[in-house]
């Protein structure tokens, strides 16, 4: 399953509508740590196929979202559960604390 890139137009409606918790990868293209979390979330969201929703939100192009979502720090990696972010995860993080931490709300 690949990573979805969505917008401020997407990401309400995907998060009130998922019948599967949803993970979302907050990000921008200028953050070096973004772009050492990007590719383990892309992994992941592999192994999480059919479990769960894996999706990117580019900061920068989605200014509404980021600002509803009271994002303070990127990477951020949160988990949204029938409309709710249940859990996140701000920084870079090595790939098993990832797993760890969104499999718990799986």
């Amino acid at each position: 399953m690949s990573v979805q890139d969505i917008t401020d137009v997407d990401f309400a409606k995907l998060i009130g509508e998922s019948d599967i918790p949803v993970v979302v990868d907050f990000w921008a293209s200028w953050c070096g740590p973004c772009r050492k979390v990007s590719p383990v979330v892309s992994e992941l969201a592999e192994e999480w196929a059919g479990r769960a929703k894996v999706v990117k939100v580019n900061i920068d192009d989605a200014p509404e979202t980021t600002m509803a979502e009271k994002v303070m720090g990127i990477p951020l990696i949160a988990v949204y559960k029938n409309g709710e972010r249940v859990v996140e995860l701000t920084g870079t993080a090595p790939k098993a604390t990832i797993k760890t931490v969104v499999e718990s709300q799986l």
